[in-house]
């Protein structure tokens, strides 16, 4: 697979239900992301693997959409890549407080 870059006033979203979208290169993020949670599903919630280099370039928002019954509350965490996200910092964060 190929690298994948996006850019800014876009948006990544695994799928339509929870699910893992698999890059087989590097991902450059640049826009936004939208991630599915649904606590009460294991998997819990949206993931991205990424085989080679995952970087933030922008200053994108995060967004958490909550699926099902069972909401989040303070402290829950998940995993939304499995890899370290270079420059995570610059991602503004909606809806909830990792």
């Amino acid at each position: 697979g190929g690298s994948v870059a996006l850019n800014a006033g876009s948006t990544l979203s695994p799928g339509a239900s929870i699910g893992t979208l698999a890059v087989g290169g590097s991902l450059t993020l640049s826009g936004n992301l939208s991630i599915e949670v649904d606590k009460s599903l294991s998997p819990s919630n949206d993931m991205v693997t990424v085989a080679g280099t995952l970087s933030n370039a922008g200053s994108g928002t995060l967004t958490i959409w909550t699926l099902g019954a069972a909401p989040l509350a303070a402290g829950t965490r998940f995993r939304i890549f499995h890899k370290p996200l270079l420059n995570r910092a610059a991602l503004r964060h909606d809806e909830f407080i990792i």
